[in-house]
Protein backbone atom coordinates (compact mmCIF):
# COMPACT_ATOMS: atom_id res chain seq x y z
CA UNK A 1 0.00 0.00 0.00
CA UNK A 2 0.99 3.49 -1.24
CA UNK A 3 2.26 5.73 2.14
CA UNK A 4 1.00 8.65 1.31
CA UNK A 5 -2.85 6.81 0.85
CA UNK A 6 -1.73 5.67 4.55
CA UNK A 7 -0.91 9.21 5.86
CA UNK A 8 -4.12 10.20 4.08
CA UNK A 9 -6.58 7.82 5.87
CA UNK A 10 -4.48 8.78 9.05
CA UNK A 11 -5.43 12.68 8.49
CA UNK A 12 -8.66 11.88 8.15
CA UNK A 13 -8.88 10.03 11.17
CA UNK A 14 -7.61 12.12 13.09
CA UNK A 15 -9.97 15.13 11.60
CA UNK A 16 -13.02 12.73 12.25
CA UNK A 17 -12.16 11.90 16.18
CA UNK A 18 -11.78 15.88 16.94
CA UNK A 19 -7.70 15.57 16.77
CA UNK A 20 -6.97 18.21 13.88
CA UNK A 21 -8.69 21.67 13.39
CA UNK A 22 -7.96 24.12 10.68
CA UNK A 23 -7.53 27.46 11.27
CA UNK A 24 -10.44 29.74 10.61
CA UNK A 25 -7.63 32.62 10.22
CA UNK A 26 -4.76 31.14 7.43
CA UNK A 27 -6.87 28.02 7.08
CA UNK A 28 -3.77 25.86 8.70
CA UNK A 29 -4.22 22.07 9.94
CA UNK A 30 -3.60 22.06 13.74
CA UNK A 31 -4.16 19.73 16.49
CA UNK A 32 -7.93 19.82 17.77
CA UNK A 33 -6.08 20.37 21.70
CA UNK A 34 -4.06 23.67 20.29
CA UNK A 35 -6.32 25.12 17.82
CA UNK A 36 -6.86 27.65 20.93
CA UNK A 37 -3.61 28.70 21.54
CA UNK A 38 -2.72 29.25 17.76
CA UNK A 39 -5.58 31.36 16.99
CA UNK A 40 -4.75 33.59 19.64
CA UNK A 41 -1.11 33.94 18.33
CA UNK A 42 -2.42 33.67 14.37
CA UNK A 43 -0.95 36.42 12.47
CA UNK A 44 -3.82 36.14 9.93
CA UNK A 45 -6.26 37.12 12.76
CA UNK A 46 -7.91 40.84 12.07
CA UNK A 47 -6.97 41.79 15.30
CA UNK A 48 -3.30 40.70 14.66
CA UNK A 49 -3.34 42.51 11.69
CA UNK A 50 -4.22 45.42 13.48
CA UNK A 51 -1.57 45.35 15.50
CA UNK A 52 1.11 44.54 13.09
CA UNK A 53 0.29 47.12 10.99
CA UNK A 54 0.33 49.18 14.25
CA UNK A 55 4.38 48.27 14.94
CA UNK A 56 5.20 48.50 11.50
CA UNK A 57 3.68 52.12 10.43
CA UNK A 58 6.26 54.77 11.19
CA UNK A 59 5.28 58.80 11.77
CA UNK A 60 5.28 59.13 8.26
CA UNK A 61 1.74 58.19 6.26
CA UNK A 62 2.60 55.01 3.71
CA UNK A 63 6.29 54.02 4.89
CA UNK A 64 7.17 51.22 6.97
CA UNK A 65 9.93 50.82 9.86
CA UNK A 66 13.30 49.52 9.89
CA UNK A 67 13.59 45.63 11.09
CA UNK A 68 14.95 46.85 14.41
CA UNK A 69 12.94 49.68 14.95
CA UNK A 70 9.93 47.34 14.86
CA UNK A 71 11.57 44.27 16.95
CA UNK A 72 11.50 47.39 19.78
CA UNK A 73 8.01 48.21 19.41
CA UNK A 74 6.45 44.99 18.88
CA UNK A 75 5.99 43.81 22.77
CA UNK A 76 4.75 47.53 23.42
CA UNK A 77 1.95 46.55 20.59
CA UNK A 78 1.72 42.75 21.25
CA UNK A 79 2.43 41.87 17.72
CA UNK A 80 4.21 38.58 16.30
CA UNK A 81 8.02 38.37 15.74
CA UNK A 82 9.62 39.58 13.31
CA UNK A 83 10.66 35.89 12.10
CA UNK A 84 7.28 34.94 11.81
CA UNK A 85 6.60 38.28 9.50
CA UNK A 86 9.28 37.86 7.43
CA UNK A 87 8.57 33.53 6.61
CA UNK A 88 4.95 34.16 6.12
CA UNK A 89 5.11 37.02 3.45
CA UNK A 90 8.69 36.33 1.56
CA UNK A 91 11.35 35.93 2.73
CA UNK A 92 12.21 39.65 3.16
CA UNK A 93 11.47 42.62 5.00
CA UNK A 94 10.78 44.59 1.78
CA UNK A 95 8.22 41.51 1.30
CA UNK A 96 6.60 42.28 4.61
CA UNK A 97 5.91 46.01 4.69
CA UNK A 98 4.73 45.43 0.53
CA UNK A 99 2.42 42.87 2.19
CA UNK A 100 1.30 45.61 4.17
CA UNK A 101 1.19 48.36 1.27
CA UNK A 102 3.98 50.17 2.77
CA UNK A 103 7.42 51.84 1.36
CA UNK A 104 10.77 50.90 2.94
CA UNK A 105 12.36 53.76 5.59
CA UNK A 106 14.90 55.28 3.60
CA UNK A 107 17.58 57.19 5.38
CA UNK A 108 18.14 60.80 4.17
CA UNK A 109 21.98 60.19 4.76
CA UNK A 110 21.89 57.26 2.60
CA UNK A 111 25.47 56.54 0.96
CA UNK A 112 24.46 56.46 -2.88
CA UNK A 113 24.09 52.48 -4.08
CA UNK A 114 26.56 50.73 -6.17
CA UNK A 115 25.78 49.96 -9.64
CA UNK A 116 25.30 46.08 -10.57
CA UNK A 117 29.08 46.04 -12.13
CA UNK A 118 30.43 47.92 -8.91
CA UNK A 119 28.64 45.10 -6.98
CA UNK A 120 31.07 42.30 -8.39
CA UNK A 121 34.36 44.52 -8.12
CA UNK A 122 36.84 43.60 -5.73
CA UNK A 123 38.06 46.59 -3.48
CA UNK A 124 41.20 46.71 -5.50
CA UNK A 125 39.20 46.82 -8.97
CA UNK A 126 36.58 49.59 -7.25
CA UNK A 127 39.84 51.83 -7.01
CA UNK A 128 41.18 51.02 -10.49
CA UNK A 129 38.04 51.79 -11.66
CA UNK A 130 37.74 55.18 -9.66
CA UNK A 131 41.39 55.79 -10.45
CA UNK A 132 40.33 55.69 -14.58
CA UNK A 133 37.57 58.13 -13.92
CA UNK A 134 39.55 60.34 -11.99
CA UNK A 135 42.07 59.87 -15.57
CA UNK A 136 39.27 60.36 -17.67
CA UNK A 137 37.70 63.97 -15.97
CA UNK A 138 41.50 65.19 -16.04
CA UNK A 139 41.50 64.64 -19.87
CA UNK A 140 38.31 66.15 -20.09
CA UNK A 141 39.55 69.43 -18.30
CA UNK A 142 42.91 69.22 -20.13
CA UNK A 143 40.91 68.95 -23.45
CA UNK A 144 38.38 71.76 -22.76
CA UNK A 145 41.17 74.47 -21.09
CA UNK A 146 43.38 73.41 -24.42
CA UNK A 147 39.86 74.31 -26.48
CA UNK A 148 39.39 77.78 -24.22
CA UNK A 149 43.14 78.78 -24.91
CA UNK A 150 43.04 78.32 -28.58
CA UNK A 151 40.14 80.19 -28.98
CA UNK A 152 41.51 82.73 -26.87
CA UNK A 153 44.73 83.35 -28.57
CA UNK A 154 43.95 82.56 -32.15
CA UNK A 155 42.94 84.91 -34.74
CA UNK A 156 39.74 84.58 -36.29
CA UNK A 157 39.13 85.59 -40.00
CA UNK A 158 35.65 87.49 -40.60
CA UNK A 159 35.90 88.66 -43.95
CA UNK A 160 37.60 87.12 -47.22
CA UNK A 161 37.71 89.38 -50.42
CA UNK A 162 39.44 88.35 -53.46
CA UNK A 163 42.01 90.87 -54.33
CA UNK A 164 42.38 91.06 -58.07
CA UNK A 165 45.61 92.23 -60.32
CA UNK A 166 47.40 90.89 -56.96
CA UNK A 167 49.43 87.84 -57.28
CA UNK A 168 52.16 86.26 -55.09
CA UNK A 169 54.45 83.91 -56.53
CA UNK A 170 51.92 83.74 -59.98
CA UNK A 171 48.79 82.77 -57.79
CA UNK A 172 45.87 85.28 -57.29
CA UNK A 173 45.91 86.40 -53.80
CA UNK A 174 42.90 87.33 -50.97
CA UNK A 175 42.31 89.73 -48.34
CA UNK A 176 41.79 88.69 -44.71
CA UNK A 177 40.26 90.59 -41.90
CA UNK A 178 41.08 89.75 -38.66
CA UNK A 179 39.92 90.70 -35.54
Amino acid sequence: MDSTVVADDTKAECRGRGYVTTCPHCGREVPGNMIDMHTSVCIYRPEMQERIRAALTSDVPGVGVRLKDYDAARPTHGAAHSVTLIRAYGGTWAAVLDAFSLTPWESPTKRATRTDKQQRMTPAQREQAACADVAAMAADARRVMSHEYDAAHTLHGYKVRDLPGVTVNGRACVAVMLR
